[in-house]
């Protein structure tokens, strides 16, 4: 019987120098994922799971152009929960990003849990955001040229 399946993307796993020993063993298998399914964008820390195996890393082309999977090692959630605050999935201000993972390991070393971080953190950013489309919206500042604010 006939397999039909349909277009997919296929990426190649791959183990580089910061890849944890013990996920080695799952470089160089080809993986197909059908169409309709989203990958992660290139570059971004993200995890798949094939036969009940998740494996963190992020996508990328190697030098002859076929994609690969970099395996990589469980990033640290509250790394991850910084890294998205921003709708438009990466930071424009890295110095701006660098408070908050600097004032998150602050919180984190005086008792205060990750989830607790993680939804405080989101929370003030949120609110930060909020403040700068109003003071925008209301000529307190001029219009961003970009994607400085989000809205």
């Amino acid at each position: 019987m006939p397999i039909n399946l349909g277009d997919p993307e296929w990426f190649v796993t791959v183990a580089d120098g910061d890849t944890p020993a013990n996920l080695t063993q799952w470089a160089g298998r080809f993986i197909a994922v059908p169409p309709g399914i989203p990958l992660p964008m290139d570059g971004k820390i993200d995890s798949i799971t094939v036969s009940g195996i998740t494996l963190w890393g992020y996508l990328r082309y190697d030098q002859n152009g076929i994609r690969q999977w970099v395996i990589a090692g469980q990033p640290n959630p509250n790394v991850v929960a910084i890294n998205a605050m921003p709708a438009r999935g990466q930071w424009t201000d890295l110095t701006a990003r660098q408070v908050y993972y600097t004032i998150g390991q602050q919180l984190l070393g005086v008792g205060v849990s990750g989830t607790d971080l993680r939804a405080g953190l989101k929370a003030l950013y949120d609110a930060a955001n909020a403040d700068a489309l109003a003071a925008i919206a209301a000529g307190h500042l001029p219009v961003p040229q970009g994607p400085a604010v989000e809205g």
